[in-house]
């Protein structure tokens, strides 16, 4: 599925868009606000990692997830 976003930041390794974030990079990612959202990540050969766990953090009213993953893997954070 091919999935249009609305880009809001740009960084080196990631993108922050109204509806996703894309990522290859570890970090803290999330919106700045409270809204809920849903992990994907997929290994260095493109497959989904149905498994893989990534916590939740809440901070100061906010919500995040807390990514680590490998060299060549990415992700994707759907906001909800």
């Amino acid at each position: 599925m091919n999935a249009p976003i609305t880009p809001a930041e740009s960084h080196e390794g990631y993108i922050v868009a109204k509806e996703r974030i894309l990522t290859n990079r570890s970090g803290l990612f999330g919106w700045g606000d409270a809204s809920k959202h849903e992990v994907h990540v997929y290994d260095d050969t493109g497959r989904e990692a149905p498994d893989f766990k990534a916590p939740t953090v809440g901070r100061d009213g906010a919500t995040f997830t807390e990514l680590r993953i490998a060299e060549g893997w990415s992700a994707a954070i759907v906001r909800r």
